[in-house]
């Protein structure tokens, strides 16, 4: 037995054959960005600064 004998093929018709309309002018849901939601002098930059460049991870990482 291979484990393809035992399965059964199920017919997928819940699935819809037609697109939403594509607006090319329509408002994202998230920005192309997570930085565009931070401010310049948020907290969160600096600590994102800190593990990046100062804090070594290769210990993690390897």
């Amino acid at each position: 037995m291979t484990g393809q004998e035992g399965a059964s093929l199920i017919p997928c018709v819940a699935m819809s054959k037609e697109f939403r309309p594509w607006k090319i002018d329509e408002v994202q849901l998230l920005p192309p960005s997570v930085q565009d939601y931070v401010p310049q002098d948020h907290v969160s930059r600096l600590i994102v600064s800190l593990v990046k460049e100062s804090l070594d991870l290769s210990a993690i990482l390897d």
